[in-house]
């Protein structure tokens, strides 16, 4: 059982504390409300004990804190037995009980007892909430109410992880299949409609939707691109953020095949990848090393087309141990709008597959959150961000697109003209089970140009493509491994931080 003491005057509780360990309780303290949010942002805690008269955020602003990170973990207020006014605002704000100064021990742990049986129910609790908010829920049926359910949901399997309950997250897992299908349904009937009646925000105009708005008003920006990040990374990476910035997020879809080559070309272009190839064919390009050689260009053009005239810097970091001269040009050079592409993530889920060292750590998605997190707080990219909020940049955070843990095979056909990509094709002779695979006859439907007289393939739910002429090989070799281009709630629902500096 572990337990986070926050108090100004915590020198004075070392003989409580002592006791508790004792007891076999782990026990970690700070000294301010600040600090503590940063430790329930850093650990998970069973019980929280908080006293209510502290410099800085005091007790309740601390418990409104507590809240806004953790509806379920136990806290107690700690505080004197005359402020009954304070109790009940306490109780309006979920504090879930109180310790009476002064207190001795046995009062102390009188407490800590009620807490943990209280925490012992919690389980109930949650099963009840979570059936209420996502299994006895229909599917959604418009775009936003699939954002909605997809962030709801998000947030479910990070709390069912961090209480341990198992058994719901092997419901959860159950209940997931069902959810992708029904995603993939609803993207492959209307996708082609919302393309042609431009209301929804896709990849390709988040810039003049986002970003080009505060240029325009001649403020500073900076465009972090974080390049294959999901929607639960994206959350603990802003947890860390919070400290530093006030921010708000907004949601998009990325456009199919939620593939760098596509998605992030489109980004920066501010056009689909049908138009990138009409308009500039020089700036377009199908070979596999080379597909996104022209995206500052594409950016500079957009910038043309929407009358902008800015002092703008591009930055790509690909290994942060190789790219330190471009790091330190970052901490010296401060344009009006500077754009940082980092493919890190990328990366990242790539190797799991091929370095059985990162494989012992990455054994799931949850897994990945952690490492992205122990980055991100060792890494350059926070005292530069933090650089960035000191001189009154803005600051906009997003991906080109998320990435899933395949498991499922899907048999695709089409000769050796065919792609090599798991989770989308292209061929002209391409066949695909359509149980896994949403089969395009005419690719310019969707926006997408093809080399040639060519069908697209791009894989549902959780499938991934393999070869008739040897199944089981390909199979046993890229089951359960991470992927991206295909049609999920994970690859395609797209967070848009907006950091706005603390005054």
């Amino acid at each position: 059982m572990r337990i986070l003491w926050i108090d100004d005057e915590i020198d004075y509780l070392r003989p409580h504390i002592y006791e508790l360990k004792n007891r076999g309780y782990i026990v970690d303290t700070a000294t301010n409300g600040m600090d503590g949010l940063k430790l329930l942002d850093e650990f998970d805690y069973d019980i929280v004990l908080i006293d209510q008269y502290m410099p800085g955020l005091d007790g309740i602003s601390t418990l409104k804190g507590i809240r806004e990170r953790d509806d379920y973990i136990a806290v107690a207020i700690v505080t004197k037995a005359e402020d009954l006014k304070l109790i009940e605002e306490a109780y309006t704000k979920f504090a879930d009980d109180f310790v009476i100064k002064p207190f001795t021990p046995s009062q102390l742990l009188s407490v800590l007892k009620r807490l943990v049986e209280k925490r012992n129910l919690i389980s109930e609790r949650i099963y009840h909430d979570y059936l209420s908010d996502i299994r006895n829920k229909p599917f959604p049926e418009t775009p936003q109410a699939w954002i909605d359910y997809y962030k709801m949901l998000v947030k479910w399997r990070i709390r069912l992880k961090k209480y341990g309950e198992n058994e719901f997250m092997e419901l959860e897992e159950d209940f997931r299949a069902n959810l992708m299908r029904a995603y993939s349904d609803f993207i492959i009937r209307n996708y082609e409609t919302w393309l042609k009646k431009n209301e929804l925000i896709f990849s390709y105009n988040i810039m003049e939707h986002f970003v080009f708005p505060t240029i325009r008003k001649k403020e500073k920006a900076v465009f972090f691109l974080l390049d294959c990040m999901r929607y639960d990374q994206y959350l603990a990476i802003s947890q860390i953020l919070r400290e530093y910035f006030s921010m708000k997020t907004e949601m998009y879809y990325s456009i199919l095949p939620t593939a760098t080559h596509f998605s992030r070309n489109a980004i920066f272009a501010g056009l689909s990848p049908l138009k990138i190839a009409t308009n500039y064919p020089h700036l377009w390009s199908w070979q596999e090393n080379n597909q996104n050689r022209g995206e500052k260009e594409l950016l500079r053009q957009a910038l043309i087309r929407n009358n902008i005239n800015v002092d703008m810097k591009f930055a790509k970091i690909i290994y942060p141990s190789r790219s330190k001269k471009t790091i330190e040009i970052l901490h010296k050079n401060f344009p009006q709008f500077q754009v940082i592409i980092l493919n890190l993530f990328d990366i990242l889920i790539h190797a799991i597959k091929e370095e059985s060292l990162i494989k012992e750590f990455a054994v799931d998605e949850s897994s990945i959150i952690d490492l992205t997190t122990t980055w991100i707080k060792n890494s350059f990219l926070l005292p530069l961000m933090e650089e960035y909020a000191h001189r009154g940049y803005t600051i906009f955070i997003t991906t080109d697109h998320g990435f899933i843990r395949v498991k499922r095979p899907a048999i695709v056909k089409g000769g050796k003209t065919i792609s090599q990509n798991l989770r989308y094709k292209y061929g002209p002779s391409l066949t695909i089970d359509k149980k896994g695979a949403w089969l395009i006859d005419n690719p310019e439907r969707i926006e997408l140009p093809v080399p040639g007289p060519f069908r697209f393939g791009i894989a549902r739910d959780d499938f991934f493509f393999v070869y008739p002429t040897k199944p089981r090989l390909y199979t046993n070799q890229y089951r359960d491994t991470f992927q991206h281009g295909g049609i999920t709630p994970e690859e395609m629902i797209i967070p848009m931080g907006i950091y706005f500096p603390k005054n």
